[in-house]
């Protein structure tokens, strides 16, 4: 189907090599107080009054890209100016490449032979908004423009990666090998078991 043949090959990719601090996140487990030490605006928002009248859209589409609607199973050509919603799966083929823009010029940049779901997409008065998205295949760079107590969060491969003011961070995903790279701001990388803080040129090897 297109999805097969959107990402056939998708694990080739050649990674680049950096030679930067490494963390390397291993099955240990952390005190509870270490997971538990977190501001007022990383707490999630309240739920009350949530809304899911969000204005994102595709911003750029180079090449092959194809979305999947909520509650649908089948895949459909993407053009410049598709709305995004809650549910919403993006894809790519190769030497293809797709960007998302947000309300506040927050970005999410998919490369070729990948594909990221939008899982939440929602507003809560008074808190702001709330994006949980997950990378199943490829790589993805997130470039957030965090104002008020907005959430963003990239699941990708059991881990949680969360930016934390103005960010910019590439995830690649390739065989189950998560890699995470901050270019700026720093992003919170949490598992089942523990937690690390990845600041400017730290890479996450998982």
């Amino acid at each position: 189907d297109d999805m097969d043949q959107c990402c056939k090959g998708g694990y080739m990719r050649q990674q680049r090599s950096v030679s930067l601090v490494v963390f390397v996140l291993v099955t240990l487990s952390f005190a509870p107080s270490v997971l538990a030490n977190t501001d007022d605006a990383q707490k999630p928002p309240s739920l009350a009054g949530m809304s899911h009248a969000r204005v994102v859209s595709l911003s750029l589409c180079e090449g092959t890209v194809i979305v999947r609607r909520p509650g649908s199973a089948k895949w459909a050509r993407a053009t410049v100016n598709t709305p995004i919603q809650e549910g919403v799966s993006i894809a790519t083929a190769k030497h293809s490449f797709a960007e998302v823009q947000f309300e506040n010029g927050s970005t999410v940049r998919l490369g070729e032979l990948s594909r990221i779901d939008f899982e939440q997409l929602a507003l809560v008065p008074h808190s702001g908004h709330v994006s949980h998205l997950t990378l199943d295949v490829g790589f993805a760079t997130i470039n957030v423009i965090r104002e008020r107590h907005d959430e963003y969060v990239l699941n990708a491969s059991g881990a949680s990666l969360t930016p934390h003011g103005k960010t910019e961070f590439r995830t690649d995903l390739s065989h189950g090998h998560l890699r995470t790279e901050v270019f700026s701001g720093h992003v919170q990388a949490t598992d089942s078991n523990q937690s690390e803080k990845l600041g400017k040129n730290h890479v996450l090897a998982y």
